[in-house]
């Protein structure tokens, strides 16, 4: 009998030590860690970031003075650095604006080289990942066709994808990185309806998926612009995502930490949450927060990066 108890109380005193080897302490890299004997870290951070388009169409710089890219830079850097994100969603990325990022985070790599990378690039942390695949898409009715916009959109908008194999867990995860058109409602909805048609394809593979993105759109199918725009109408693509994936925003665990609203322009307050983060229901969402840093009181972006610290 007595050894019957001292082998149960040592399988209670094993089950909570596994517990906290697994939970482990949060660094700075976005992942769980404990001890060197505790299990492979679980969680990650992942990141959806819009860091404005540096030159216009005829390719003169698009902002001035502290918000011109050369500038922003060094505070986009700080903030994805100070944020530890393990795995990025870019949107509005010119080649040589990647060209800048790749120099500037060393730390990282991105799924497609220059050749192949369009403006939604997708970086990650090669020490928690490893790229099986990646490619892209248009938003289009001609999904290979990238230089004729359909659907009304004013121009041919781009998902970008990637394979990643998460390597503490050995779990594959699809990413998709999308910006769709801000004037186009049925560019919107038909052009996320594509993604998320790829999206349930890779869960029924057995993959699990995030998508990023600034969607350019709010949920209930309200005008999101303030003030309203009638050359910019707005209605419920969100919806359509919300049928196969969970806004991290609303899946948290936590209670969301920083401004709701995502998009600013270079102004005091932001008006717009326009910036998001779906996930299949393989992960837990344990945070998610809006980075509305400033680093020296200047500003990085006309949109704050948005993460969510998500557990496989």
């Amino acid at each position: 009998m007595r050894n019957g108890l001292k082998a149960a109380f040592c399988a209670v005193l094993g089950a909570l030590a596994a517990g906290v080897a697994v939970a482990g302490a949060e660094n700075r890299s976005g992942t769980a860690s404990g001890s060197p004997s505790s299990s492979p870290p679980v969680t990650f951070r992942v990141a959806t970031f819009n860091i404005r388009i540096d030159v216009g169409k005829k390719g003169q710089p698009i902002d001035k003075g502290d918000n011109a890219w050369p500038k922003r830079l060094p505070r986009v850097v700080k903030v994805i650095r100070d944020g530890g994100f393990a795995l990025i969603g870019f949107q509005e990325v010119t080649k040589s604006m990647w060209s800048n990022l790749v120099t500037s985070l060393p730390e990282y790599a991105f799924a497609d080289g220059p050749d192949k990378q369009g403006p939604n690039p997708i970086a990650y942390n090669p020490k928690l990942f490893e790229r099986m695949d990646s490619g892209r898409f248009a938003l289009s009715a001609k999904p290979n066709d990238f230089n004729a916009p359909t659907w009304g959109a004013s121009g041919v908008r781009i998902c970008q994808w990637a394979k990643l194999k998460h390597k503490p867990t050995g779990r594959i995860i699809r990413v998709f990185c999308q910006h769709p058109d801000w004037k186009s409602q049925e560019s919107r909805s038909k052009g996320m309806a594509l993604v998320l048609g790829k999206a349930k394809k890779a869960i029924s593979e057995g993959e699990d998926v995030i998508m990023t993105g600034d969607l350019n759109e709010m949920i209930g199918g309200t005008v999101s612009w303030s003030p309203p725009d009638p050359e910019r109408p707005f209605g419920d693509s969100i919806r359509l995502a919300k049928d196969v994936l969970r806004d991290a925003f609303e899946a948290t665990e936590t209670p969301h930490t920083g401004p709701v609203f995502t998009f600013h322009g270079y102004k005091p307050s932001a008006t717009l949450r326009l910036d998001y983060i779906f996930v299949s229901d393989a992960f837990r969402v344990l945070r998610h927060h809006t980075h509305a840093d400033r680093p020296g009181g200047k500003f990085p972006s006309d949109h704050d990066a948005v993460s969510a610290l998500l557990g496989l």
